[in-house]
């Protein structure tokens, strides 16, 4: 979803969850997700891009985090440039 950010002069993106077929694991296709998040977020101006992950998700919060979010608290992840 882009979402208007009237508030903040821009526009935010939130990734409400992110899912990888399980045989399709450890072949780099979440890596490339994230980077067309990022590319997108990018094209369209984004000023914010929120990402979404259980807790207990370990996999996806790894995925996060390599991709240079940092999480905000247990559960939503964030992207500043």
């Amino acid at each position: 979803h882009v979402l208007p950010a009237l508030a903040e002069g821009g526009r935010q993106i939130f990734i409400d969850d992110l899912v990888v077929a399980e045989d399709a694991r450890d072949q780099g296709v979440g890596t490339r997700i994230m980077k067309a998040i990022v590319d997108i977020g990018a094209a369209v101006d984004a000023t914010l891009l929120f990402l979404h992950a259980r807790p207990t998700n370990t996999d996806a919060r790894k995925l996060y985090e390599s991709a240079g979010f940092k999480s905000t608290d247990e559960v939503v992840y964030l992207l500043e440039d």
